[in-house]
């Protein structure tokens, strides 16, 4: 498995690449999902098999939202989307920057 630190508005993450055993095994109840984003312990895990760009975009994605503490918000569908507009107006550079950076490094 292989293991890296990144910065994420300022909040080291880890990211973890997993076979598909190891990541059926550390998560049994994710079957539908071959990458996640667990924001209460600042980690990405991936699979060998699910590591393309726009996996790792939308899963750095959530990490962005969880650093900014937009995931606790109760928003209608306008606030919501204006939310997200302006989420990528400040922060798609960084979110793309870091999102290759992790890519990158899972291509190793």
């Amino acid at each position: 498995m292989k293991v890296k630190n990144i910065l994420i508005k300022g909040t080291v993450w880890t990211y973890r690449l997993y076979t598909e055993k190891g990541f059926i095994k550390k998560h049994p109840d994710s079957t539908d999902s071959a990458a996640l984003a667990l924001c209460a312990t600042k980690e990405l895990h991936f699979t060998r098999n699910q590591r393309d760009i726009g996996t790792v975009r939308h899963e750095v994605r959530h990490a962005f939202i969880a650093e900014l503490c937009l995931e606790c918000a109760d928003l209608s569908l306008h606030q919501f989307e204006e939310i997200n507009c302006t989420f990528d107006q400040h922060h798609w550079d960084d979110m793309d920057k870091v999102s290759k950076k992790i890519f990158e490094n899972l291509a190793d």
